[in-house]
């Protein structure tokens, strides 16, 4: 190893273990702010190693890539379990006045600490190179084609056209009116026009974007397109899931050299808890009606925002267990709802709830827009053996599509993995918190539209005679 190498290899960890000196100084913070600390030494003593090991890992995740899937989850670790779940305990204030039993509190955090073992052993499972048509579908290459530019900025700016007219400008910017035009009688038709039209404009921008640059033209369209993307995807008018999946995706997209530095894990650290808490302001305020001491107040004391709703996860484990001690294991039925997503209740009427409505309903409460975390989906069909099952399948698909992205890491890419993948690093975050019925058909929809719009885009393709019997799988899109 030469010296420029020893140099930038050693600078690329200083960089590491300068960011994890924030987070960590973050954490201490936060503890510092609590008060009416408890005294079960064993439930410190847990806390304490799932940030450690979450903490561990998430720094060891950013060393080995700039971002992964397997960053986001020990983020999502450390943040909801490590931080939030401990200032909950710490100072007695669990979300939703929820009073904790020492046994149910020590099930739930052995549970986490299952579930963390169970992931990192599934993430380290060896990986064999897959020929099946999932894995040729991920890896094939898409063609740049500018009559699909044409084509998709045409539909963006009616798709566009059409949400201005039925919602008017002022769903740009509340959450409250940021729906109103895909609004329906029945929810399930409200949440297929949404995910339509808002995800067709996203990846039509998508595609554009990397055939622009790949053919150097259609620059002016692409602008057109990404202006639309604002006005069917308004960063004021969405829920912060549905923003950062969107915005956060679109930033690797557009600026390709986070591959190779360590800039995305803190952006995307310090977007999550100062930025989404301020959008959440938007949620029943107009921006007419926000101020500027509205927005900082949302991040004046960070420990607080821990105790509230959205930090509900360690909480909603606990209603689990509860629910589970009460009711017992559903036995895999609850799992069915996000498995047969697309089936209607029209046609299924006893079709599960997601896990933290059906939780809640029970418990006798009016307020069921809960999460769920894939830990509480665990033990809900499974007890401790599903939350072992979920975590090492969690912890192997997020190895897999982690090391099918990064194999390529240095060469300019038009891959479907590397169009998609971006998408998935905030998708798969949110996903931990759940409930898994959303956010698994909210998922799909975004993998199923960009993989339409490929197909699409490949129709467009008028391949050269010499070409037509050379075609084979493993270049769909090539």
């Amino acid at each position: 190893m030469d010296v420029l190498t020893k140099r930038h290899s050693l600078l690329r960890f200083l960089r590491v273990y300068a960011l994890s000196g924030i987070v960590l100084f973050f954490f201490l913070f936060v503890l510092v702010k609590t008060e009416n600390m408890q005294h079960n030494l064993l439930a410190i003593a847990l806390f304490a190693i799932i940030a450690a090991v979450s903490f561990f890992l998430y720094v060891k995740s950013v060393a080995n890539y700039a971002y992964s899937l397997s960053m986001m989850h020990w983020l999502f670790c450390l943040i909801f379990y490590g931080i939030a779940g401990f200032t909950q305990y710490l100072t007695n204030r669990f979300v939703y006045s929820l009073q904790v039993s020492d046994d149910i509190l020590l099930y739930a955090l052995m549970a986490i600490l299952l579930w963390m073992f169970s992931f990192f052993l599934g993430s380290n499972l060896e990986i064999t190179q897959s020929r099946g048509s999932l894995c040729r579908t991920l890896k094939a290459k898409i063609k740049p084609n500018y009559s699909f530019i044409v084509f998709s900025t045409i539909t963006s700016v009616m798709i566009a056209r059409y949400v201005l007219w039925q919602g008017g400008l002022s769903s740009l910017f509340s959450r409250s009116t940021g729906g109103m035009a895909f609004s329906r009688e029945l929810q399930s038709e409200t949440l297929l026009l949404s995910s339509l039209m808002r995800n067709f404009v996203l990846y039509s921008l998508v595609l554009s974007l990397v055939f622009s640059r790949r053919l150097r033209k259609g620059w002016f369209l692409v602008a057109v397109q990404m202006l639309c993307c604002l006005v069917v995807n308004p960063p004021l008018g969405m829920a912060r899931y549905n923003v950062a999946a969107v915005y956060v995706g679109l930033m690797l997209i557009m600026f390709p050299r986070l591959k190779s530095n360590r800039v995305f894990s803190l952006i995307f650290f310090l977007s999550f808890v100062f930025l989404f808490p301020m959008i959440n302001v938007f949620r029943n305020f107009s921006l007419g009606e926000v101020s500027f001491e509205m927005l900082v107040a949302t991040v004046d004391n960070i420990a607080t925002n821990f105790l509230h709703g959205d930090y509900d996860a360690f909480s909603m484990i606990i209603n689990t267990v509860n629910y589970v001690y009460e009711n017992g294991i559903s036995w895999g039925y609850q799992l069915l709802g996000p498995l047969l997503f697309f089936v209607p209740r029209s046609i299924w009427a006893n079709k599960p709830t997601g896990s933290g409505h059906t939780v809640r309903v029970y418990q006798g409460h009016q307020f069921t827009n809960v999460s769920s975390p894939l830990i509480a989906e665990g033990i809900i069909n499974f007890g401790l053996v599903g939350v072992g099952i979920f975590g090492l399948g969690f912890g192997k698909i997020t190895r897999t599509l982690d090391a099918l992205f990064w194999e390529q890491q240095f060469e300019d890419n038009n891959r479907s993995i590397d169009l998609i993948y971006p998408f998935l690093l905030p998708l798969f975050f949110f996903m931990n918190r759940g409930d898994l019925l959303s956010t698994f058909a909210y998922m799909f929809s975004h993998v199923a539209v960009f993989f339409t719009l490929s197909w699409i885009n490949n129709l467009f393709l008028i391949p050269r005679a010499g070409d037509m019997n050379t075609k084979t799988p493993n270049n769909l899109y090539a």
